[in-house]
């Protein structure tokens, strides 16, 4: 009988000379994984290398990632969900998550998570909650960042996802957003708790406890200063009851942060300038009537500079309807490798470095005590302050998401002060 190797052989050479060929998709595939599980680990690499790399820059990390998201895309395509069932649907859904196909990614969680044997519940709502959070399905979020909360042990990505969903709530369902942020007390105690006695990790545990002080924020966002202040009082008291009490430095960024919270609809602190890079001397009276976003950075923040980019694009998208923006930073006595620099010269290479990432709004150069006025500890920090002068969103991090967008949103909405 004859073979029909060599027919098959024919077609395989007929497909690869006629249709365009993805080298880099083709070298993927070469040794195609068999199993899900095999496929995200394959997929995730990139990262994996790059965390132990020595050139850890911020290029090098967006290259890792995209790698990741195409090789994680790539072989995303080899599976079906019907197919897989246990920890290796798992695995398709944190494949799915790594190749930014939410829509698969949440049914492939949804569907695990309603096996009762399903092993790692944690691991999946955290995925489920990021895949939704990716399609602004904030109210389905709910649900789960509550069943998440009820474990009452998190982890830094349980905080930092619970945290953005309350902001991106804090506006479209207050109270949700407040009762999520309340529950979400006790497991940070734990979690500040029990790391603020390692090295050099009391500064973390304080950063991911004041997540906590969200209610008072939203309470004084909605004008409400009396709830805001005896949930400030309830908060402080259980500070001090824990361990965490007598730690000087959980101490001092709580004090700097209810600082921060008590600013959010109090009148904006006037900001100091020595130097003005393309814009004009401005006084808090020459703002009045427009929103304002504060961008507080620095030339050594590569999160600060890496968001330049997006900073321009809500210029460009908002400007028209009343947005200013402006960047606060200072000067530092060095700029990159060069040491011991002169103020004129760090200003001038500021200037090149504007010029050099295209940014579109201006730079407000000045003392530190603009950084203290603002309770900014660190960087990048974004502010809006509303048509009437008014602290109206303070925040660590960059302005960037629709959640950030949906409060600018709101305060661009609200109707000009009467002169």
């Amino acid at each position: 009988m004859q073979s029909v190797k060599p027919f098959a052989a024919y077609i395989l050479a007929l497909v690869v000379f006629v249709l365009p060929v993805d080298t880099k998709a083709q070298a993927t595939l070469q040794s195609a994984p068999q199993k899900p599980s095999e496929a995200y680990e394959l997929a995730t690499k990139p990262l994996r290398e790059w965390s132990k790399s020595e050139n850890q820059t911020l290029e090098t990390n967006v290259t890792a990632w995209k790698e990741q998201e195409r090789r994680a895309a790539t072989y995303a395509s080899l599976f079906k969900l019907d197919e897989w069932k246990g920890e290796q649907l798992l695995s398709l859904a944190q494949l799915y998550l790594a190749a930014s196909q939410n829509v698969n990614a949440e049914n492939a969680y949804a569907i695990y998570l309603r096996d009762p044997n399903a092993a790692n519940t944690t691991l999946a709502r955290k995925g489920l909650l990021s895949a939704l959070f990716a399609q602004e399905k904030w109210r389905e979020a709910i649900p789960v960042a509550n069943l998440l909360l009820d474990a009452l042990k998190y982890d830094q990505d349980i905080i930092l996802w619970e945290d953005a969903l309350v902001d991106a709530l804090r506006l479209t369902d207050p109270q949700q957003a407040i009762a999520l942020a309340e529950k979400m007390l006790p497991g940070l105690l734990l979690y500040a708790e029990s790391t603020a006695n390692a090295p050099n990790l009391s500064s973390h545990a304080a950063e991911m406890l004041v997540y906590a002080l969200e209610p008072a924020a939203i309470y004084r966002q909605r004008g409400d200063f009396a709830k805001s202040e005896a949930y400030l009082a309830s908060f402080l008291s259980r500070l001090n009851a824990s361990p965490l009490g007598s730690n000087q430095t959980v101490s001092e960024i709580v004090k700097t942060h209810i600082l921060r919270t008590r600013l959010i609809g109090a009148t904006a602190p006037p900001l100091e300038g020595s130097e003005y890079i393309d814009m004009p001397k401005m006084s808090p009276a020459d703002l009045k009537g427009r929103v304002v976003m504060l961008d507080f950075w620095a030339h050594w923040c590569a999160p600060c500079i890496a968001n330049f980019p997006a900073t321009n694009a809500l210029r460009e998208k908002y400007g028209p309807k009343g947005l200013v923006i402006v960047g606060v930073t200072e000067t530092y006595g060095f700029f990159g490798e060069q040491k011991d620099l002169g103020r004129a010269k760090e200003l001038a290479a500021l200037k090149s470095l504007k010029k050099e990432h295209s940014v579109q709004y201006g730079f407000i150069v000045g003392p530190h005590q603009n950084e203290t006025a603002y309770g900014v500890m660190g960087l990048p920090v974004v502010v809006l302050i509303d048509r009437t002068g008014k602290v109206r969103y303070l925040k660590s991090g960059t302005g960037e998401g629709k959640a950030f967008e949906h409060v600018l949103e709101a305060l661009l909405a609200e109707p000009k002060p009467v002169q």
